[in-house]
């Protein structure tokens, strides 16, 4: 079986990060740097910082963040979401530490985005992401910005043609949810994507199991049930079977041009 990855996630709101459940309900937890330090010292394979307010308040990716972060000195790859929305958006992310970026609402708005960063900081460094859930039995993609649901058949070309080396697919009804990730939104997806990441909603050893035997699953990203407990991450390693993890990304290589 090819191994997978544990991704531990910081969801941050206004310079903090919060506990959050199908993002719309908060509660603070502190400092994202110092959530990341403790993600980074109990071996998750990369750190997630999900900056969910940029995108829709137009305030470009969180520097100051990740710079905080990047002062820890962290050996865990991270990961960077929230308000990317130009090329020199996703430069700047980079220089400031993330070892690769998350594109959501730029995907939909500008679809030459991600192949004009691709040249800039390697395709390997781009993360496309689709939070989706069922309408009426029919797949939808939620619109954070707009906070709206929109057809799936619509964005079709742009999963199909974006240059991206994984798919981060967010179960947003059920974020934050113990136990409750819908894997039936991977199935109609799954003869379109080849690398899925999951999110939302996952928390318990057997979930994570399952979700994991999908061939096209190559990481698991788990948020808030991470916090609970000391060494949260050890403890859910050691309880899920036949499941092998590892650190895929600390070979990624990455690049800024000039």
């Amino acid at each position: 079986m090819l191994k997978k990855r544990i991704v531990g996630v910081v969801t941050v709101k206004d310079g903090w990060a919060v506990q959050s459940s199908s993002y719309s309900k908060y509660l603070p937890l502190g400092r994202p740097e110092l959530i990341a330090e403790n993600l980074d010292r109990w071996g998750v394979d990369e750190i997630l910082l999900q900056s969910i307010d940029r995108s829709r308040s137009g305030l470009g990716p969180d520097l100051d963040l990740l710079d905080r972060v990047s002062k820890f000195g962290l050996g865990t790859p991270l990961i960077y979401g929230g308000g990317i929305s130009t090329v020199q958006h996703g430069q700047d992310v980079v220089r400031a530490g993330a070892d690769r970026v998350v594109l959501d609402c730029a995907l939909h708005s500008n679809s030459a985005l991600t192949r004009s960063l691709s040249l800039k900081i390697g395709q390997q460094a781009i993360i496309g992401c689709l939070p989706v859930s069922f309408n009426k039995k029919r797949l939808e993609w939620f619109d954070y910005v707009r906070s709206e649901y929109k057809p799936l058949d619509k964005i079709k070309d742009v999963i199909i043609n974006s240059v991206v080396s994984e798919w981060l697919i967010v179960d947003p009804v059920n974020e934050g949810k113990k136990n409750k990730f819908d894997a039936q939104i991977i199935e109609p997806l799954r003869g379109m994507i080849k690398n899925i990441i999951v999110f939302g909603g996952i928390s318990e050893p057997q979930q994570i199991e399952d979700l994991s035997s999908i061939d096209q699953v190559v990481a698991i990203c788990v948020g808030n049930f991470l916090n609970y407990s000391e060494l949260a991450v050890n403890k859910l390693m050691q309880e899920v079977n036949g499941t092998q993890f590892r650190d895929a990304t600390r070979g990624f290589s990455k690049g800024v041009s000039q």
